[in-house]
């Protein structure tokens, strides 16, 4: 005997062959619901973050181009990751910091130290750093340089020979240059 499992099932209706069925369909009106908005919330601003800057010895700070100021330096900035370029160029500072900025308070300090470079070339030869005449070989010792990028450059009448580098700190740095 079949067993009833108590669900009443409506006997089904036909709806008519395909064509049929698209004919009744053509001109209906078609029902909607409303359907919600998926459109996601706009994240609420976020604050700028307080940053203060300081450096030993004071250099020119600046963010994406944009000069900032002297060190010691505060200001507010976005959260995120900030490539910082600090200088000095009387004293030939030119280095680059990353610092990133979330929500709490940011408080930096960097010290910059000298590094050494030294330099023999041929005899008579017109030494410059940084675009700075820092003499005429030969040049006895090591000439102190702050720790960033720079430019060596040798003149021996017309001939020039020219090298960037970068110098950290205590770092001791050699340069042999042979022109005619």
């Amino acid at each position: 005997a079949p067993v009833d499992a108590g669900v009443d099932e409506a006997p089904e209706e036909d709806a008519g062959s395909p064509e049929e069925v698209a004919q009744a369909d053509a001109g209906a009106p078609v029902e909607t619901e409303p359907v919600e908005d998926t459109v996601p919330a706009v994240p609420a601003q976020v604050a700028n973050v307080a940053v203060s800057i300081d450096a030993s010895p004071a250099v020119e700070l600046s963010l994406d181009g944009q000069r900032l100021g002297k060190t010691p330096w505060q200001g507010q900035l976005p959260p995120g990751r900030k490539v910082f370029l600090l200088q000095n160029k009387a004293l030939g500072i030119s280095s680059s910091r990353v610092i990133t900025l979330r929500s709490e308070p940011v408080e930096e300090t960097f010290t910059f130290k000298p590094g050494f470079v030294a330099v023999k070339a041929p005899e008579g030869a017109a030494i410059f750093l940084d675009g700075n005449r820092v003499g005429t070989a030969p040049i006895r010792g090591e000439i102190p340089m702050y720790e960033g990028r720079h430019k060596i450059e040798v003149h021996v009448g017309k001939s020039k020979w020219s090298e960037p580098f970068s110098l950290h700190a205590g770092q001791r740095v050699s340069f042999n240059v042979e022109l005619q």
